[in-house]
């Protein structure tokens, strides 16, 4: 009885752990032959054309860049396919969104006047 309530604890933390993992995933880009590709969320603007252009550059035909939030903001994530050599020439090209959304979190717009 007391293997059953072990492992049930032990799924259910598990459980946990992948729901969180899963919401922290803000988008991802995967890339093929064809090139780079949104496959979940919505990148910052200009990151999808700077990664056709690094995966033209550095011949990338294979891997997944993941931006991820935490606490600091977003971060980076490449997959174990990703290519050593093209990873850096993509934390570059990196702007990370201001905190907060689409305002940037300062609380709402200033009115003119």
């Amino acid at each position: 009885m007391l293997w059953f309530w072990l492992a049930a604890t032990v799924a259910g933390v598990l459980a946990v752990a992948l729901v969180v993992r899963h919401h922290r995933v803000a988008f991802v880009i995967s890339f093929g032959a064809n090139g780079p590709a949104v496959r979940k969320g919505q990148p910052p603007a200009g990151f999808l054309s700077a990664c056709a252009d690094i995966a033209r550059m550095y011949q990338v035909r294979q891997g997944r860049v993941l931006g991820l939030r935490g606490g600091a903001g977003m971060e980076l994530a490449f997959s174990r396919d990703m290519p050593d050599r093209a990873r850096q020439p993509l934390r570059n090209c990196w702007t990370p969104p201001p905190p907060g959304g689409p305002g940037g979190g300062q609380g709402g717009a200033r009115r003119a006047g």
